[in-house]
């Protein structure tokens, strides 16, 4: 859901003043509300910023959109790659494995000592336990103890975190939910105790968790959390309930949401048929429809479409993405789609990980 610029100019404003004042602060808004790109617009004001994802394809997809708005010179990541190339496309930013003629690229940061750092979960982890990733064991460019210090220095975004550990009602009894969120109260611990800050972004995270964080640091003096909310009367009076209304600064959007969902849903059609996906990209490659995304259950489904779209969508360009492929090659297909008026792009469900890119119909599997 896109919201009113307005709107998330206010909560992005209140979130960044959040961060500042507190050890632990959540930002709770729905996707598109900005999170992710909480510094992109507002930069990153003297800061040191260090934001995890737990996919390599996530946070690839973030260093472009920063560096497309903030500029290589602050940007940089540490990923286990060494390069991130993009071009500059329609007046948007998109992955590019090879830097043609206009393109840029973003080096990796051994270090993180870029302003603004994108890491993925891993790799953070280790550097905290000081047992860096071998590039930089290996690396003459610093001591691996400059990353444990840049993180004690920094403001670590903790995003998507939710696809590390599965979401439970009970969150004492679910394992994996237990061990993610006492990851995230070591981290506020740890890093509270040398001088830094911790913001966990979401869209979905249960009260009962955070308030489990708060608990499990409360031993100490930087329990406190701080914690914005976009959403729903429903939704911030069940964080209330939680975590206290006075922790809590709530952004309202009912109003506004129920208005883009009927502008949203008056625009679109959803048809459900008992025909294959492949005679379904058929008939829209015949009807002239210019770019047709569709989204397999696996790999070999996937496969049988695309080859039968490639048969008979002769005017279109026709490609296919899935977990099975190289990173490097997905990004070169996207990058060449992305160019393409007429297209079909046939994907499995990993096209959900940071997939910008436009499409007039979508095909899918029944889950």
């Amino acid at each position: 859901m896109v919201l009113p610029r307005d709107i998330v100019d206010d909560a992005q404003n209140e979130f960044i003043t959040t961060i500042e004042d507190t050890l632990f602060s959540v930002f709770v808004a729905p996707t598109g509300a900005g999170k992710s790109r909480l510094y992109a617009s507002k930069g990153v004001r003297g800061e040191k910023v260090v934001h995890v994802l737990p996919l390599r394809s996530l946070a690839v997809d973030l260093v472009v959109d920063l560096a497309c708005s903030l500029g290589g010179s602050i940007v940089g990541f540490q990923t286990g790659i060494s390069s991130i190339g993009f071009e500059r496309v329609g007046g948007r930013c998109i992955p590019s494995l090879a830097v043609e003629a206009g393109g840029e690229v973003v080096s990796s940061n051994l270090c993180m000592l870029s302003p603004y750092t994108v890491t993925t979960y891993d790799a953070y982890s280790l550097s905290l336990l000081l047992a860096p990733l071998p590039d930089i064991v290996f690396s003459r460019c610093c001591h691996p103890d400059f990353s444990m210090a840049t993180l004690s220095l920094s403001t670590s975004l903790l995003d998507e975190l939710h696809l590390l550990a599965s979401d439970s009602r009970s969150c004492y009894c679910v394992d994996d939910s237990v061990k993610v969120w006492a990851f995230v109260a070591s981290v506020v611990g740890m890093l509270g105790f040398l001088g830094g800050r911790v913001a966990y972004l979401t869209a979905t995270a249960r009260p009962e968790f955070i308030k489990l964080v708060a608990s499990l640091v409360s031993r100490n003096r930087f329990s406190r959390i701080g914690v914005v909310v976009v959403s729903s009367s429903r939704v911030y009076e069940r964080y209330a309930d939680v975590l206290g209304g006075d922790n809590i600064v709530f952004f309202s959007v009912e109003r506004v949401a129920s208005s883009v969902v009927e502008d949203y849903l008056s625009t679109i059609e959803t048809r459900v048929v008992d025909v294959d996906a492949s005679v379904v990209v058929e008939r829209l490659c015949r009807s002239g429809v210019e770019r047709i995304l569709a989204v397999l259950n696996n790999v070999e489904r996937a496969v049988n479409v695309y080859l039968r779209a490639k048969k008979v969508c002769k005017s279109h360009n026709v490609a296919i993405i899935h977990s099975r492929m190289l990173q490097a090659h997905i990004v070169e297909i996207l990058s060449r789609i992305a160019k393409s008026r007429k297209t079909v792009l046939v994907a499995t469900q990993v096209v959900e990980a940071g997939l910008d890119l436009d499409f007039d119909a979508l095909v899918t599997d029944v889950a």
